[in-house]
């Protein structure tokens, strides 16, 4: 790690992607930022605290900010965790994530406050799903032009 901080000005650790160049001071030791609950903590405090002050409430301009502090790259990376996002909700995401795989199993493990976990069925879900009123190719048609614009997309 030391070999790779001398060579690079920035250094995103952790599976929050934390750069130690901004955020240096937030941890005791550079295992603690290695720390995948102790990176989450701190990355979760931190979006709160941009959705509290800069971001004036909006948890768009909050992931935004939390990325970077150029207009040009909030917008840019607001707008692809937004595209993610949609295509996590309506299914269409390609790979299997993560959340996709755990449901396969049947079973989904919650992990509890008190450090236990507990057991999701996922047969007891409703097997049928309320379909949104929009279509995919409509949402597209209607936010493209502000999401693939980036003058567009850092005015929203």
């Amino acid at each position: 790690m030391r070999d790779q901080a001398a060579q690079h000005t920035f250094v995103d650790v952790g599976c929050m992607q934390v750069d130690l160049h901004y955020h240096w001071g937030s941890f005791a030791s550079i295992d603690d930022a290695f720390n995948p609950e102790m990176n989450a903590d701190y990355a979760a405090r931190l979006l709160l605290a941009l959705h509290n002050g800069e971001a004036g409430g909006s948890w768009d301009v909050a992931v935004g900010l939390y990325h970077s502090h150029s207009s040009l790259l909030v917008a840019e990376y607001r707008d692809r965790v937004a595209m993610l996002g949609s295509d996590i909700l309506h299914g269409t995401l390609g790979g299997v994530p993560l959340y996709v795989r755990a449901i396969r199993l049947a079973t989904l493990r919650l992990p509890l406050a008190d450090g236990k976990t507990t057991l999701i069925s996922v047969n007891r879900q409703p097997a049928r799903r309320s379909r949104h009123p929009f279509t995919k190719r409509q949402i597209e048609k209607i936010l493209g032009p502000y999401l693939s614009n980036a003058a567009r997309g850092a005015a929203c």
